[in-house]
Parts: C-alpha cells; sequence; structure tokens
C-alpha cells in the first residue's frame, strides 16, 4: 500500500471507529436509563396490581362469597377480568398475567391481552417457560430479564397475591426495549458514515494537491539518497542508525541490513570510535557543537577492517524531545592521493627551478663578470685614444659585448616572466617622447641598410601615461630591431594612436603597431613565431643571427602590461606587427605639454666631487681596475679589498665615505661584510653600494634591503658616477649649489648669514610644522602633483629664510618631477630628516 493511500485510509478507519464507539457508549447510556425506568414501571405496576387484587379478595371474601356460585376466589377473579377489559396497554408487547400453581403445573386464570385463557395449555412449573411467574408462585417479588409463557425474552416485574394464592407478572418484551436504540445506532452510525465520507471527499479534494506533491517529494528525497555520490547516513540520539543510503554501502561494505539498528560506531576506527561517543554525549548535556555544522577530514573503517580517508559533514534536526542526526561522507582517497602527488610534482618542480635558477645565477654572474670588464674597459679606450682604425676596433668590441649582454638578459627575462617573478613598475611617463627617442636609437642602422624610418604618433596622444617605462623600451626595442633587421629594402615605420575608453579620457587603449617592407613570414608560421627559440625557416641562416627569444619576450611583457599582440604578415612582401595596451591610465598631466620640458642631464666629465676615499670590494683584478679607471681624474682616495674579510679590516681603520661591494667572493661574501658593516654603530652609516653580477630578482630583492644601492654588471660609466653622485658631495658646472650626499651639504660646509642665522628658529617651526606634514602627506601619495607643489613649497620657504641645503634639496626633486623619474623622487623624499638634521646642528 503506497504512503499516500496509507494517509488517506488510516484517518478514515480511525474516524468511523472513534464515531461509532463514541455512539455506542452514548446509546448504551440511554438504553440502561430507558431500561432501568422501564423495569421501575413495571414493578410498580405489578406491586399496584397485586395490592389492588389483594384489596378486592378480602372484600369478596367478607361480603361477596355467596355472590358468585364458585365462591368468593371466583367473585374476586370475574371482577378483575371485567376490570382490565378496559385497561389501557403499555407499549406494544406490555402486559400483566395472574396464575396459580396448580400441581406441578402453572395455570394461567388472567392475561392482559388475551382474554381466552381456557386454551392456553398450562406450563410445566419446573420448565425454562414462564420464569418470572414461577418466582412469583414461589412467594418471591422483584424483577428478571428471563423468557415468559411464550418463549420469549422479556424484562419482568413478579408479585405474590399470597389471599388467592397466586402470582401476578407485569412484562413487556426486552426486544421492544431495545427496538428504538438499534434504530438510533443504526441512524447514528450511517450518519456517521456519510458525514466521513464527505468529510474524506472534501479532505481528497483539499489536501490531495498536496499529498501528491509530498509522495513526490518523498520520492525525489528517496532517489536523491538513493542515487546520491556521497554517503547519507542518518543516526538518533544514543548514535544507533536509522537510514544507510546505496553510496554508504558501496562506500563502507556493508548492507543496509547490516548496519542499521546498530551503533555508528562500528563503522570508525579508533580513536575517531571514542572520540565520537564523547562528543554526542557532551553535545546532549550541554549543546556545545564541536563536529555539527562543521565539517572536517576524518578516518572511517571498512567492513573489510581497512581504514581510508573521509570527509564527513553533520546536521540535526531536532523532532521534539528527540534528535535526529544526518552525515553526509565523501570518500576523499582519490583526492588525497591527487593531493600527494601533487605535492611531490609541486616539491620537484621546485627543486628543478631552484637548480635552474641557481644555473642561471651562476651563468649571470660568470658571464657578467667578463663582461663588466670587457666592456668598461673598451668604453675608458674609447675615450682615451683617437685612432680611427682603433676606434672602429673598440667599436666592434663594444656592439659584440652589447649584444652578448642582450642575450643574456633575453635568456634571463624569459626565465623571469615563466616563473612569474617578474614584476612591472609603473611610472609617469611620455609615450611620444619614447617612439621618438626609437628614431634617435635606430635611424643610424637603418640608414647604414638604406632603409626609411617613418614614424606617426597621433597628435592626440596624451604626454603623460602610467606605463612600465622599461618594459614598453624593451618591446619597442624588440619589434624595431627585428624589423630592421629582416628588412633588407623599403621601409620601417612605427605607428602610435589612442582610443578614448570614457568621456573624460582618464583611461585609453595604447595602440601602436610596427610595419616593415622586408622577408615576411610564411602564413603556416606565423602562429609559431611567438614561441621560444622559434625563428621561420626564412631566417634559419648564417645571415640573421639570433635565440628566437625577442618576440617570445615581447608577447609575454605585452601580456603582463594587460595587452595583447598580433601580427600579419606575407612572404616577401612584409610584417606588421601591432600591440594594444590596454586600460592604460592617463595621468592629470596628459593635457600638458610636458614633452616639451627640458631635463637638466649631466655626462660624468661634468661632475667635480669634493674629497673623498673609496673602498673597492672585488675578488677579480680587472673589476677593480676598472673601478679605478671610471674614478681617474676625480681625486679620490682609493682602497682595494680582495674579500669581505680584508674589507672589514679596512673600514674600521680607514672609515672609507663610500664602499664598492661586489657580493660573490671567497672567505667572505659581500653580503657578511655588508651585515656586519651595518651591525657595527661606529660604520653604519657608511653608504655600502653593491656592484654584483647577480641577475635574478629575488637576490637583488635581498641585496637592496641590505645596501644602500645596487649597481648590475656590467655598469658604464654614467650609471656608475651618477650613483656615486647619490652619496657624495659634488658639483655640476653651471650649477652652484654644492650638494652633499643624496643633496644635502655637510653641516661643517655650509655657511650662513647673519640674517639667516637669527632666523633660524622660525625655520625649524615652520619645517618641524607645517612642511613636515606636508612631507608626511606627499610621502603616502605618491602623486606627481603633490610631489611638485610640496618641491614649490619648500623652494619658496628655503629661498625666504636663505638656507641653501633646503633650496638645492627642493630643486632636486623639482628636476625630478620633470623627468618623471618616479624612483629617484622616492628616494630624494626620504631625505627630509636629513636637511631638518642639519638645520638642529646650526641650532
Amino acid at each position: 500500500m503506497s504512503e499516500r493511500n496509507k494517509l488517506l485510509i488510516y484517518p478514515l478507519l480511525i474516524m468511523f471507529a472513534v464515531a461509532l464507539v463514541v455512539s455506542g457508549v452514548t446509546i448504551l447510556l440511554l438504553y440502561q436509563t430507558a431500561f432501568k425506568e422501564e423495569k421501575a414501571r413495571l414493578v410498580e405496576t405489578a406491586q399496584s396490581q397485586a395490592r389492588l387484587i389483594e384489596a378486592v379478595a378480602r372484600f369478596d371474601q367478607k361480603y361477596s362469597q355467596h355472590d358468585h356460585p364458585q365462591g368468593a376466589a371466583a367473585a374476586t377473579l370475574s371482577q378483575i377480568i371485567d376490570a382490565h377489559k378496559s385497561y389501557q396497554e403499555f407499549g406494544q408487547t406490555g402486559e400483566f398475567t395472574l396464575a396459580r400453581r396448580e400441581g406441578d403445573q402453572i395455570v394461567f386464570v388472567f392475561i392482559h391481552r388475551h382474554y381466552d385463557v381456557a386454551k392456553m395449555e398450562p406450563v410445566p412449573f419446573h420448565s425454562e417457560l414462564a420464569e418470572p411467574m414461577r418466582r412469583a408462585l414461589s412467594g418471591k417479588s422483584g424483577t428478571v430479564v428471563g423468557l415468559d409463557y411464550r418463549g420469549v425474552v422479556v424484562l419482568a416485574a413478579y408479585e405474590p397475591v399470597a389471599v388467592l394464592n397466586m402470582g401476578i407478572v407485569a412484562k413487556i418484551d426486552l426486544s421492544e426495549i431495545r427496538a428504538p436504540f438499534f434504530r438510533t445506532g443504526l441512524v447514528v452510525g450511517g450518519c456517521a458514515f456519510i458525514i466521513i465520507l464527505i468529510g474524506a471527499f472534501l479532505f481528497l479534494r483539499i489536501s490531495g494537491p498536496l499529498l501528491k506533491r509530498l509522495e513526490e517529494s518523498e520520492a525525489r528525497t528517496r532517489t536523491i539518497l538513493k542515487t546520491a555520490v556521497e554517503g547519507v547516513i542518518t543516526i538518533d540520539e544514543k548514535g544507533i542508525v536509522d537510514s544507510f543510503n546505496s553510496a554508504a554501502e558501496k562506500m563502507f561494505g556493508y548492507s543496509a541490513n547490516e548496519v542499521l539498528g546498530q551503533s555508528v560506531n562500528m563503522l570508525m576506527p579508533s580513536p575517531y570510535r571514542e572520540e565520537h561517543d564523547g562528543y554526542l554525549r557532551n553535545y546532549l548535556n550541554t549543546r556545545t557543537k564541536k563536529i555539527i555544522g562543521v565539517g572536517r577530514e576524518i578516518m572511517a573503517q571498512h567492513k573489510e577492517g581497512t581504514t581510508f580517508p573521509i570527509y564527513l559533514a553533520v546536521s540535526e534536526i531536532q523532532l521534539k524531545e528527540r534528535y535526529i542526526f544526518t552525515a553526509f561522507i565523501r570518500d576523499i582517497t582519490k583526492a588525497k592521493q591527487a593531493e600527494s602527488e601533487l605535492k611531490a610534482a609541486k616539491e620537484a618542480a621546485e627543486v628543478a627551478n631552484r637548480i635552474k635558477s641557481e644555473f642561471l645565477a651562476n651563468m649571470s654572474h660568470e658571464i657578467r663578470t667578463p663582461m663588466n670588464a670587457i666592456l668598461g674597459f673598451a668604453e675608458i679606450l674609447n675615450g682615451l685614444i683617437s685612432d680611427p682604425h682603433h676606434k672602429e676596433y673598440l667599436s666592434s668590441i663594444l656592439s659584440g659585448g652589447k649584444s652578448l649582454l642582450g642575450l643574456i638578459n633575453g635568456v634571463l627575462d624569459l626565465s623571469k616572466i615563466e616563473a612569474g617573478k617578474m614584476d612591472l613598475e609603473p611610472s609617469i611617463v611620455n609615450p611620444s617622447s619614447i617612439f621618438q627617442e626609437m628614431e634617435q636609437i635606430f635611424s643610424l642602422k637603418a640608414a647604414e641598410k638604406d632603409l626609411e624610418f617613418q614614424i606617426e604618433i597621433a597628435p592626440d596622444l596624451p604626454k603623460a601615461l602610467l606605463l612600465d617605462e622599461i618594459r614598453l623600451r624593451q618591446i619597442l626595442l624588440n619589434l624595431i630591431g627585428n624589423a630592421i633587421k629582416f628588412t633588407n629594402t623599403g621601409y620601417v615605420k612605427l605607428s602610435a594612436r589612442k582610443l578614448d575608453l570614457d568621456e573624460i579620457q582618464s583611461k585609453i587603449d595604447l595602440i601602436f603597431s610596427v610595419e616593415d617592407t622586408g622577408i615576411g613570414i610564411p602564413q603556416e608560421q606565423v602562429n609559431s613565431s611567438f614561441e621560444a627559440f622559434e625563428q621561420f625557416s626564412a631566417h634559419k641562416s648564417v645571415k640573421y643571427h639570433g635565440t628566437g627569444l625577442g618576440l617570445t619576450i615581447t608577447k609575454r611583457l605585452v601580456e603582463m602590461m594587460n595587452g595583447e599582440i598580433s601580427v600579419v604578415s606575407q612572404e616577401r612582401q612584409g610584417s606588421t606587427f601591432s600591440v594594444i595596451l590596454k586600460r592604460i591610465d592617463v595621468s592629470v598631466f596628459g593635457k600638458t605639454n610636458l614633452g616639451s620640458q627640458q631635463v637638466n642631464t649631466f655626462t660624468p666629465e661634468k661632475v667635480k666631487f669634493e674629497k673623498a676615499s673609496i673602498l673597492i670590494v672585488d675578488d677579480i683584478k680587472s673589476n677593480q681596475d676598472l673601478l679605478k679607471g671610471y674614478l681617474r681624474g676625480y681625486g679620490f682616495s682609493l682602497f682595494t679589498a680582495n674579500n669581505g674579510q680584508e674589507a672589514i679590516e679596512i673600514v674600521k681603520q680607514s672609515h672609507p665615505d663610500v664602499i664598492l661591494m661586489d657580493m660573490k667572493m671567497p672567505i667572505m661574501n659581500g653580503r657578511q661584510a655588508t651585515e656586519m658593516v651595518k651591525a657595527d654603530k661606529n660604520l653604519k652609516k657608511i653608504p655600502v653600494i653593491a656592484v654584483t653580477a647577480s641577475a635574478l630578482q629575488h637576490d637583488e630583492d635581498e641585496i637592496r634591503l641590505l645596501c644602500d644601492s645596487y649597481l648590475r654588471k656590467p655598469v658604464n660609466k654614467t650609471q656608475f658616477i651618477s650613483e656615486l653622485m647619490k652619496f657624495l658631495p659634488h658639483t655640476l658646472e653651471n650649477n652652484n649649489q654644492s650638494l652633499a650626499a643624496g643633496g644635502v651639504k655637510k653641516t661643517s660646509e655650509i655657511r650662513l648669514s647673519s640674517e639667516t642665522l637669527s632666523q633660524l628658529p622660525e625655520l625649524r617651526d615652520i619645517m618641524e610644522g607645517q612642511l613636515k606634514k606636508s612631507w608626511e602627506e606627499v610621502s603616502d601619495s605618491a602623486s606627481i602633483d603633490g610631489y611638485k607643489k610640496f618641491a614649490n613649497q619648500a623652494k619658496e620657504i628655503g629661498e625666504k629664510y636663505g638656507y641653501p641645503p633646503l633650496i638645492a634639496w627642493s630643486n632636486t626633486l623639482l628636476v625630478q618631477v620633470l623627468a618623471f623619474d618616479i624612483g629617484a623622487l622616492s628616494k630624494t623624499l626620504k631625505q627630509f630628516p636629513e636637511i631638518l638634521k642639519t638645520l638642529h646642528n646650526f641650532s
């Protein structure tokens, strides 16, 4: 029988039974009441009739015994019969009878409803018939339910008539008493049945759809539980299993019949078995949830005794005082295996990556170290000789060295990109100036091949965009360099334009392309042109040199900059490489003519350093000689050390103004030596500039945190002198301000007028209050506009009070703002506390 039928039939049967019981009890109570009333009436009738007959008999015995031939008794009987001929009957079967005993016979002398008693046969005194009369003739009085003279069950009241030696009975058929109650019961039962049928009909009409949905919901639930991939187990508050779905059967190896009614502990190994009992008891006692509603990984036990990992989630349902807990179980054996394999693969990859990184670091160091000497000494010689043939030889050396350096950088860049260790460093740049710079760089090469180098820059291209300038240059150098390399006749064309992305022109898509009339790319090889170490077949000849990394690196760099690169090419007709850098931020300077502003530049020959001592630490003599060569003519006192240990001894004795520290050296390396210098309170203020061939990003980051500055080999003279200018007092031609380390002159070298000296307290208050607050705000904002306002504010204050260190420092800031040199700006801003320090020294 379906659940739906059960829900319908069972309530109907219950209601019908209840209706019958209630009706039956009610009718029974009414019947008992009616029975008692009828019994009382019969007793009254029998007694009254008996007393009446006795009174008449006594009267007849005294006064009428001679009036009837048969005597007084006959006279009395005759009067009674005549009197009762008009007596009203009671009920349909009610009557009273009068009889006497003659021997062993009961002889009826009067029957209320039957006047011709002569025809009636006597009833044996000891038979089952006439039970009430037999009791009356025996001298008893009372009531009884028994058979009358007809053999019909009656309710009778009997009474003896002693005067006449007779008995009288008032009786009524028991069926007559019961008949109305039987009819009422049938009526009530029928009405109850009809009402229940009507109720059932209405119930079906109203609840049918609900029952159908409930049945469908139950069917869906059963189907879900049966087909669920996860095991679903329900238990009661004692931990006894109530349900166990198919997935759980497959998972644990038990059939549902084996588990239902058993403790759920049979599915758990130790110590989870003991812990579960404790959790369940604790929850029922304190309602503190530890596993309910919180998924976790535990071990389960198979029927065969083996254990396996599962993910368990438990929910609860409270039904009045009873709790039902449902466990959702997922076998995570395969996931754990995959996790273990992934972990092993990751560890293997990390080992391989570490080995590769170590190899690249060693390769970089070993190649860059001799390259440092080759390019450095070639640069020095180029400034010392004048013979055109010698200069040509040096030019070839420099060209070959730079090509080799480019190859090294390409390999390292690709490695960094693949390892995810190359980070972009956006700054505000003028794209037009970078595109124009490409013309200056490649015009000579294009002219050597008799190629026309064209540039088309849209006039509305913003003058200030937030881009990684170094990576943008690298992309352009790769694309234009390739175009010139593979073009023998015709032209190379660089085009640039923008696409506005909003009405206020705050973001643009920067679109540029490099078009050439070169040898082109075969159509079937266009898609592979960006793959590493690939050069299409037309390029694979001695005529065209290269690793095939240029386009690969370019594509990766473009993608890092949220861009796309594509190529359209036709063999022997040329190629066009197009780049879209998406959603580039336009600086607030984007609508100003920054391109027309000129930034003061310098050459090493224009720098005049004040007297200073420098320690050169390197284990390779050629590198020492190169740095000495770069420093020749500046009047420095130079010291050299071959390792970190020697360097520490010299630093303690001589206290140099700057230390040039190689990182990779025997006995004691540069990092260890620098750490010892920075740990000594008497030496830690000496600037340490790392000059190293390390090429990996994490090495550079560590070195920059440890040292005051960083130079990567090979180092050219301009880079080298520019870096020293940050730490040593110097002057520039056409610049009257003498700058100390980082743009701040030493207190002993500053000469102040008497007027300035008198205003120092006021200046100190302004710098420690208003100016320091502005410095803190601009340091946090990193805004070019903020830098510019702050630099002008500092310059105005410096000029007002005639304080040279503040004037020189603010001028440096303004120059760096105009050059959009964010890195230098950040470093210069950090020198503000030094300016305050010089002011306090005067105070």
